[in-house]
C-alpha cells in the first residue's frame, strides 16, 4: 500500500502520513495526471483493467497518487514510466492547473512529444490497452459513457482551455 503526504484544505502538508486511503477528514493526499499529445495533435489514452476498483474498464488518461516525499513532477514520471513504461522529458512538460476533490488536489500536466504505441509497455495490472484519439474521438467517448467523467471534466475545463 502506498503512503502519502497528509494535505491541509489550503494544500500544505501537515508532516503526517498514512495510507492513500486512509486520509480522515479534513486531510487530503496529491495526485498528479498528465495529458499525453502526439505530433499528430492525438491524445494518448489508456483503458483501466477491469479488476480496478475504481472506473474498471474505462478510458482515461495517465496519472495518480504521489506518494510521500514526491513531488507531482517526479510521481508523473513514475506513473508514466509503471504504467506505460516510457519515459517522459521533463522539459517539455506544462503545469496546467490544480484542483481540489474530495479527497486530493489534483496537478495537471500536459506534454506533447513523438511518443509510438510501439514503445508503450503496458502494466497489465492497471492498464489493459492504450490509443491515441482526436478530440472528436474522445467527446464521443465520454457521451457513450467509455471515457471515465471526472477525468473528461478536467480535461474540458484545463486542457482545452490551454490548448486554444
Amino acid at each position: 500500500m502506498e503512503l502519502v503526504d497528509v494535505l491541509n484544505k489550503m494544500k500544505q502538508k501537515t508532516g503526517n502520513i498514512c495510507k492513500r486511503n486512509e486520509l480522515k477528514s479534513g486531510e487530503y493526499r496529491l495526485s498528479a495526471h498528465i495529458w499525453i499529445m502526439n505530433e499528430e495533435n492525438k491524445i494518448l489514452i489508456q483503458k483501466r483493467n477491469n479488476n480496478l476498483k475504481m472506473y474498471p474498464g474505462m478510458w482515461e488518461n495517465a496519472g495518480g497518487a504521489v506518494i510521500s516525499r514526491e513531488d507531482s513532477i517526479t510521481a508523473i514520471k513514475r506513473e508514466v514510466k509503471e504504467e506505460l513504461g516510457i519515459k517522459i522529458d521533463i522539459e517539455k512538460l506544462t503545469f496546467i492547473a490544480s484542483f481540489k476533490r474530495y479527497k486530493d488536489f489534483v496537478d495537471v500536466f500536459y506534454i506533447k512529444d513523438d511518443i509510438k504505441i510501439k514503445d508503450i509497455n503496458l502494466k497489465k495490472d492497471e492498464v489493459e490497452d492504450v490509443r491515441f484519439v482526436s478530440f472528436d474521438e474522445l467527446y464521443k467517448m465520454y457521451e457513450n459513457k467509455e471515457f471515465a467523467k471526472s477525468s473528461f471534466e478536467y480535461f474540458k475545463m484545463y486542457i482545452t482551455e490551454y490548448l486554444k
